[in-house]
């Protein structure tokens, strides 16, 4: 399961970062330091996105399993 949620991962970080970059290349006539910069930047922020969106499943997923679990003691 974590395999394919890498790829994942890794597939939207990519078009993401790709876009970011490619604009900014455009926007700035080539200069490598904003290029650079904004690369990095655009990968930090998608590496959080993706790890509060990956935390966030699996906090609900637990929170929903326990939920059944005391459903079930109460009957």
């Amino acid at each position: 399961s974590w395999v394919a949620d890498a790829i994942y991962g890794v597939n939207d970080g990519l078009g993401a970062v790709f876009g970011i970059v490619s604009g900014v290349a455009g926007a700035t006539n080539n200069q490598q330091h904003f290029i650079l910069i904004s690369g990095l930047a655009g990968m930090i922020a998608s590496s959080l996105s993706m790890g509060a969106g990956a935390y966030l499943a699996v906090k609900s997923e637990a929170e929903v399993y326990e939920a059944e679990i005391a459903r079930e003691k109460a009957e």
